[in-house]
């Protein structure tokens, strides 16, 4: 699994996935941020809180198209995108995408395809 660069300015935070969720992996000083205050905002409105897990994870899913501002406490915040055009490959295979926030660079985008 490889992390790209998903903005071509590191002080930029934001993400352009597809799919119906939004899975993470926040790192701070290169090691998993726990139990951190996550909130998923559509426009203003708080669709969603959670934490992250001992291992920096968290995973919000049943999410339409659309554009979300993701917080997460002694982070920050990224805004994410999600586009059902990049649901399917050219090939018919679905890719799966992880986001790394990590520091405070831009969000990094693995896309898995099995």
């Amino acid at each position: 699994m490889t992390f790209a660069s998903s903005c071509p300015d590191p002080r930029l935070r934001e993400a352009f996935i597809g799919g119906n969720l939004i899975d993470g992996i926040v790192l701070l000083k290169h090691k998993p941020l726990k139990v951190a205050a996550v909130e998923l905002y559509s426009g203003d409105k708080l669709i969603w809180s959670g934490t992250t897990d001992r291992n920096g994870k968290f995973e919000i899913d049943n999410l339409a198209s659309g554009k979300y501002r993701l917080t997460v406490s002694h982070w920050g915040s990224a805004n994410v995108e999600l586009k059902h055009e990049f649901d399917a490959l050219s090939n018919g295979q679905r890719p799966y995408y992880r986001l790394l926030l990590s520091d405070n660079s831009c969000v990094g985008v693995a896309e898995i395809v099995n």
